[in-house]
């Protein structure tokens, strides 16, 4: 498996991101995190977690089901 990728939905009740990859087959990753930065780290240690070294995908797409707005201000 060359790519996974992860569904990833605003969390209403932590303000954060929750994100999920459903395995061919069944079972998968589900994690989640307060910010942007730490969705990221939760997400590659999981991947990290799930997969053996030699079949752990090349790359990792994330697909926002609402797009993210950032504070500037």
């Amino acid at each position: 498996m060359n790519e996974i990728t992860f569904l990833i939905e605003p969390c209403a009740e932590t303000g954060g991101f929750v994100a999920r990859w459903d395995a061919p087959g069944g079972g998968g990753i589900a994690t989640q995190g307060d910010s942007f930065a730490e969705l990221e780290s939760m997400i590659a240690d999981a991947v990290a977690g799930y997969f053996e070294p030699q079949e752990k995908p090349r790359t990792v797409r994330l697909h926002f089901t609402e797009d993210p707005i950032v504070a500037v201000a």
